[in-house]
């Protein structure tokens, strides 16, 4: 399964905040519960945008990281949880076992 590329960019959009990739839609984040037509204001929306946007880039980094310790860490012997814990990640991201 391969991701849109990066970079992702916000643009709010009236009640929603756009998430996109060369100018492609690629997800939103709703202002407000009940969509366009009202409800409670969500908290965090700024946040959760910003989050999104940064997913190829936080993958990038991460599948980086991997490979720069794996080698270490076969030579150890451990792998330890952290290093588990970041190849289930990507794997959860790219839809991937690990």
């Amino acid at each position: 399964m391969n991701h849109t590329p990066g970079p992702w960019v916000t643009s709010d959009e009236g009640n929603n905040t756009l998430i996109l990739a060369d100018g492609k839609y690629i997800a939103s984040v709703w202002h407000y519960d009940n969509g366009p037509e009202g409800g409670n204001l969500m908290p965090n929306i700024d946040a959760d945008a910003t989050l999104i946007s940064a997913a190829p880039d936080l993958l990038a980094a991460l599948r980086d990281l991997v490979s720069q310790v794996q080698g270490y860490q076969e030579c150890n012997g451990d792998k330890g949880f952290a290093f588990t814990d970041a190849q289930a990640a990507i794997a959860k991201a790219t839809g991937v076992s690990a």
